[in-house]
């Protein structure tokens, strides 16, 4: 019997084999010792079959029982599972009568060793009714915990199902007469059985049953201090029906109650929808960031706090801006049912880190938002705790929000607020030393238009740049844009009168050599200075190496004709950078010994196209050779 059982072999020939057995009229004899005492620990068939998921199992189980039927014997396994504790898993109604009936000590000090389970643990653990009814007549304690600290009552709340009826089952008959149950009893975890109710699927009627019997509304976690609205409002699915009942049904227990307690108590008795966690989050921060939207209303008419802020100093209106699901619908819902209900957020609130619901909502690029907030009397001008106003938070941005600037100084214009363009932050660095250091070309543009002092500019050193393309440099095509964007934003800034100097152009090297924009340029330095075919054309199939945009540093300024022939430049390579000086020293050499002067140079800003190559066709003068490093462009040409 043993071994076809143990081996797992369960199916209709085991079943026809034990009802053989039993025909046979085989009963189970226990061994026992020297004394003649049974020895209880013993495995067997039974243990086996309630250990493992079976399908079918309790039939085998309860034929099992005609062949173990020595209820006075109950029979261990090493776990400390017992024969009683099988009974009851496989609802087995008449064994458990049985073995009651034999006096045996199993309804409260009969505990499963590996798990802590009483029988009545066991019993509501897999929806048997009646053998829970059982074992409460005959007095089993409904406040016995388990090694994980639940009582029977956790264990059904627990459950995957609203298994309200064998709730109320364990209720009716752990009266005064027997146990009464401790409701708000909290496991090993800090939760109490309404916390565990609420915190998975719906079980709205476990909830109703459990706050009628005396369920304390706003009893919290231990740990996090956590309370049942906490939970309710943190759930990612639909809870609105849940958490309107939750309020209904508490309202009902104190229409109730209010009678026979005092005002005092009474009011205390209501669910308190402005705790707070271990987080410091409300209810209400929990709704916003979840996105339950129909909550929002009802929470605020049961008098939640707009403003409250948590542990990181955020209020609720932060949490609607700092989450990237949420629109600017959610933004509005939000600010008109508060002024609606005649409550005035604080939309210039700043967290512990100085940011305001506007930073956090550029941060994300939410222009709408953005402009909401300005709409609604967010100040531009509010510095975080690292000094960054509005402006500062736009111009970091290398996506050149260009659209967000713009409309900055559009709405503050409106509001006749003054925006400051050139403030500073906790670094010295203002919005256009961010906007220069993100490549924000157009940004850049729309500061100029607006006042910015390019008089104290100072050109971004190198680690700004890497503070601000750390982000974008793992996106595609980072190289090109930014080799492109480089010679765009030097051309800017000399157009408007900065005069780029050697440091400068050092900088902007060194950044394309982090990022890999050079390959080997001391490889091109026989390519340098060449007109004629031959040599252009190995200039042309240098310029096919792995950098990709002219960048001239600002080193080769056209004029007239040449300067729009320099513009239709469509690719090139560096030549010299900062870590090759003696390229540059050569390629000084050979334009002084064509005539040009030891303090200049000449280069192609524009070609004709010929066959196998190109020729020059324009000169453009550059700095004095001295002041900086000189940067060749040799590359193809658009036909002039």
């Amino acid at each position: 019997m043993n071994a076809v059982v143990f081996a797992g072999v369960v199916g209709p020939e085991v079943y026809f084999f034990i009802r053989f057995v039993i025909e046979t009229g085989y009963k189970d004899v226990p061994n026992v010792d020297e004394y003649g005492t049974p020895l209880l620990c013993h495995t067997t068939p039974l243990h086996y079959l309630a250990t493992h998921n079976i399908l079918g199992r309790d039939p085998y189980v309860r034929k099992l029982f005609k062949i173990y039927d020595k209820f006075d014997v109950n029979y261990t396994d090493e776990s400390g599972l017992t024969h009683f504790h099988v009974a009851c898993i496989a609802d087995c109604r008449d064994v458990v009568s049985n073995f009651l009936v034999l006096g045996q000590d199993c309804l409260n000090n009969c505990r499963w060793r590996k798990t802590g389970d009483s029988p009545l643990h066991l019993a509501v653990q897999y929806n048997r009714k009646e053998v829970a009814i059982t074992l409460l007549r005959n007095g089993a304690n409904p406040n016995l915990v388990n090694a994980m600290g639940s009582t029977p009552l956790h264990v059904i709340c627990k459950g995957l199902r609203d298994d309200v009826h064998l709730a109320e089952s364990l209720f009716e008959f752990s009266n005064d007469r027997y146990f009464p149950i401790s409701v708000d009893t909290r496991d090993r975890n800090g939760d109490t059985p309404l916390h565990l109710a609420l915190r998975s699927d719906e079980k709205k009627n476990l909830m109703k049953l459990l706050l009628r019997q005396g369920a304390n509304p706003n009893s919290i976690n231990f740990y996090s201090e956590s309370t049942p609205l906490h939970i309710l409002c943190n759930r990612s699915d639909d809870v609105e029906d849940l958490v309107v009942s939750f309020f209904e049904t508490n309202d009902e227990v104190i229409d109730s109650l209010k009678s026979l307690l005092n005002i005092e108590h009474y009011e205390n008795l209501g669910v308190q929808v402005n705790a707070r966690d271990q987080l410091g989050n409300t209810p209400l921060h929990y709704v916003l960031d979840r996105g339950h939207i129909e909550l929002v209303e009802f929470l605020l008419g049961k008098d939640a706090d707009p403003n409250l802020a948590n542990a990181k100093g955020l209020t609720p209106l932060h949490t609607i801006c700092n989450n990237k699901f949420h629109t600017n619908f959610f933004l509005e819902y939000f600010l008109n049912t508060n002024e609606r209900m005649r409550e005035t957020v604080q939309v210039n609130a700043q967290d512990n880190e100085g940011n305001t619901p506007l930073h956090l909502a550029l941060q994300c690029g939410y222009e709408e938002m953005a402009e909401t907030l300005l709409g609604r009397g967010a100040d531009p001008r509010l510095a975080n705790s690292i000094g960054f106003t509005a402006l500062h938070t736009i111009c970091k941005d290398c996506n050149d929000r260009h659209a967000l600037t713009e409309m900055l100084f559009k709405i503050s214009k409106a509001k006749q607020q003054l925006v400051q363009v050139d403030a500073r932050d906790n670094l010295g660095r203002t919005p256009l030393q961010w906007a220069v250091a993100s490549f924000s070309i157009k940004t850049v543009e729309i500061l100029f238009k607006h006042g910015a002092d390019l008089s104290s500019f100072v050109f971004p050193t190198e680690s700004h740049f890497y503070e601000a393309l750390d982000i974008e440099m793992h996106i595609n095509n980072f190289k090109t844009n930014l080799a492109s964007s480089a010679m765009e934003l030097v051309e800017l800034l000399e157009n408007k009168g900065y005069e780029m100097d050697r440091r400068d152009a050092l900088t902007i090297m060194a950044l394309f050599a982090k990022y890999g924009l050079f390959q080997k340029s001391a490889d091109l330095e026989e390519f340098c200075w060449y007109d004629d075919e031959k040599s252009a054309e190995r200039v042309y199939n240098a310029a096919r190496m792995r950098v990709y945009y002219t960048y001239t540093c600002g080193c080769v300024r056209g004029r007239g004709r040449r300067s729009s022939c320099s513009r239709k430049l469509k690719g090139c390579v560096l030549c010299v950078d900062a870590a090759h000086v003696r390229s540059y020293n050569k390629c000084l050499a050979r334009a002084s010994s064509r005539g040009r002067g030891a303090s200049a140079a000449t280069t192609c800003s524009a070609t004709r196209q010929r066959r196998g190559g190109v020729k020059c066709a324009n000169k453009a003068s550059v700095w004095d050779a001295p002041r900086t490093a000189v940067v060749v462009a040799a590359a193809e040409f658009s036909s002039v």
